[in-house]
C-alpha cells in the first residue's frame, strides 16, 4: 500500500518515499480542516460544482481557501484549508504547494459502519457520524472529548447521546473512497458573480428564520470555543477554531436560504443569469434584492451595452419577468429591474 507524507496540525511533518515519475500526495491532518456539507438544489453535475464552489468560497469570503469538493445527491461535501497557513507550515519543511497534491487524511481512511466512531489521530482525536457509507457528521478534537464534549457532537449530528466509546484507529485505504473536485478549479459562465452574488444572498438570512437558525448555531459555536479556551490552544490553532466557526455560520445561513422557497432558489437564480450573460462578455455590477424584486447592474469593459439584446438575454432564463431598463448615463453600463417569477403562483382573490 503507498504511504503519502502527512502534515500534522502543529505543523510537523512525516516524509515519505515517493516516486519520481508521480506527483507526491500529501495528507492534511484533520486538525487542518474544516468538513463541511452544504444542500444545493437540483441541477445538471456541471452547474451544481459551479455553484457549490460559489457558494463554498463566500462562507468566509476574507480568507484565501483551498479545499476539495464531492458531490452527492442532495449538495455536496467538502473539506477546507486555510491556504496561507498551510503553504507555510509546508514551506517550512522545504515543501512547495504547486508541487505536490493536498488531501484530507480522512479520504484514505477506512468507511465506518453506521453510527459515530471516535478516532485517535495522534495529534488529535476525530468523531465521526456515518451512515451507508456517507459521512454525516465530523468534529476534531486536539485532546481527547470527555462525555459532555461526545454528548454535544452527537447532538449536533441528530442522534441521541450515547456513552464516548473507546478511540480507535482507522485503517488506511489505498485510493480516496470520495472522487473529489479541486475548490480552485474554474467557474466558467459565472463571471463576477463570485464577488457580488453570494454576498448579497447572504444579506437575505436576516430574515426570522435566519435568526433562530443563527442563534441556535452561535449557542454550539460558544460551546467549542469555551472548550478551547480551557484547553489554552496553541494561537495557531485558535485560528483554525475560528475559521471553523465562520464557515458554520455560512453553513446555517445557507440552510435558511434553502427553506424559503416562495421564489426560485437563489443559487439557481444566480447560475441561470450568469449562463445567460457571461458568453456576452457581460458581469453584473451589482444586486438587490426585495419582497420577490431584483435591481442589476451590469457593465461591460469592452464595449457600449445594447439594452434590447441584453433584455432577451434576461427574458431566456425563465425566471424573471417584469423587465425594464433604468436610465444610465455610461454606455457600458446598464441597470435592469425585474420580478421573479413565484414558484407557486400566489392565489388570486375569488379562487376557490
Amino acid at each position: 500500500m503507498t504511504l503519502h507524507s502527512r502534515l500534522s496540525s502543529d505543523g510537523q511533518t512525516a516524509l515519505q518515499p515517493h516516486s519520481p515519475w508521480r506527483r507526491p500526495v500529501w495528507l492534511l491532518s484533520r486538525g487542518l480542516v474544516r468538513f463541511i456539507r452544504v444542500p444545493l438544489p437540483p441541477m445538471k453535475p456541471v452547474q451544481r460544482m459551479r455553484a457549490a464552489r460559489v457558494a463554498l468560497r463566500q462562507l468566509a469570503p476574507e480568507k484565501a481557501l483551498a479545499g476539495v469538493i464531492a458531490l452527492e445527491d442532495e449538495g455536496c461535501v467538502a473539506w477546507l484549508w486555510e491556504a496561507d497557513r498551510v503553504s507555510a507550515l509546508l514551506a517550512a519543511a522545504g515543501v512547495t504547494v504547486a508541487d505536490i497534491q493536498l488531501l484530507p487524511e480522512t479520504l484514505v481512511q477506512s468507511q465506518g459502519k453506521d453510527g459515530c466512531r471516535l478516532l485517535d489521530l495522534g495529534d488529535g482525536f476525530e468523531g465521526q457520524r456515518w451512515e451507508q457509507g456517507r459521512l454525516l457528521a465530523s468534529r476534531w478534537w486536539q485532546a481527547e472529548p470527555d462525555e459532555v464534549a461526545w454528548a454535544t457532537f452527537m447532538r449536533s449530528a441528530g442522534i441521541a447521546p450515547e456513552s464516548k466509546p473507546r478511540p480507535t484507529k482507522a485503517d488506511a485505504i489505498a485510493r480516496p473512497f470520495l472522487k473529489t473536485q479541486s475548490l480552485d478549479a474554474s467557474t466558467e459562465g459565472l463571471p463576477g458573480l463570485e464577488s457580488w452574488g453570494y454576498t448579497a444572498l447572504l444579506a437575505l438570512a436576516g430574515a426570522a428564520l435566519a435568526v433562530q437558525a443563527l442563534d441556535q448555531h452561535r449557542i454550539e459555536s460558544a460551546k467549542a470555543q469555551h472548550q478551547a479556551n480551557i484547553q489554552s490552544l496553541q494561537q495557531g490553532h485558535r485560528r483554525a477554531v475560528r475559521l471553523r466557526q465562520e464557515l458554520d455560520e455560512g453553513q446555517a445561513r445557507l440552510a435558511a436560504l434553502n427553506a424559503l422557497d416562495r421564489y426560485p432558489n437563489q443559487i439557481v437564480v444566480m447560475e441561470k443569469i450568469g449562463r445567460e450573460l457571461g458568453p456576452a462578455g457581460v458581469s453584473v455590477k451589482s444586486w438587490e434584492y426585495s419582497d420577490g424584486r431584483i435591481k442589476l447592474l451590469v457593465a461591460s469593459s469592452v464595449r457600449n451595452l445594447a439594452a434590447a439584446s441584453l433584455l432577451d438575454s434576461l427574458r431566456h432564463t425563465g425566471i424573471l419577468t417584469d423587465i425594464t431598463v433604468l436610465p444610465m448615463s455610461t454606455p457600458q453600463q446598464l441597470q435592469f429591474s425585474a420580478a421573479l417569477i413565484p414558484n407557486v403562483p400566489a392565489r388570486k382573490k375569488g379562487d376557490v
